[in-house]
């Protein structure tokens, strides 16, 4: 029976040592399966931190882009108020311009007109005076 128990000692011991290993193994993945998984927490947190960062990085760009539009709609509306005032102010100075033309026209027929009664009544003052309707001393 010695031969028996000593097996079982040895078998006992053999499975024991066995155990031991698997378990020390075991410890070892788990202690790098933890490790491995604290490595992949803090890339997973590095990784939200930085869509964070982009986020807000988004969100500040979007805040910039509608402050540049709403100068730009501003730029824009002032732009097409001062083009309608030009408008507006060219075609007051094209009427005035027409007016102006019209009063030169009408300048010119005036003087035309005075230059031809002048002469007219230069005519009528000569065939008086030569008919002697007008004595020559109203002349003088």
């Amino acid at each position: 029976m010695r031969g028996k128990a000593t097996y079982s000692t040895t078998w006992i011991a053999t499975a024991v040592r066995s155990v031991l290993y698997a378990s020390a193994l075991s410890a070892g993945v788990l202690l790098c399966a933890s490790s491995a998984h604290a490595d992949d927490r803090d890339q997973l947190k590095s990784i939200q931190a930085d869509i964070a960062a982009r986020q807000r990085a988004i969100k500040q760009q979007q805040q910039q882009r509608a402050s540049l539009l709403a100068q730009l709609k501003a730029q824009e509306e002032a732009i097409a108020a001062a083009a309608r005032k030009l408008r507006e102010t060219q075609d007051s100075l094209n009427q005035l311009n027409k007016q102006i033309d019209e009063m030169n026209a009408s300048l010119a027929k005036l003087e035309r007109q005075r230059a031809s009664q002048e002469r007219n009544l230069a005519a009528q003052l000569d065939a008086a005076f030569r008919q002697g309707r007008i004595p020559a001393s109203r002349w003088c």
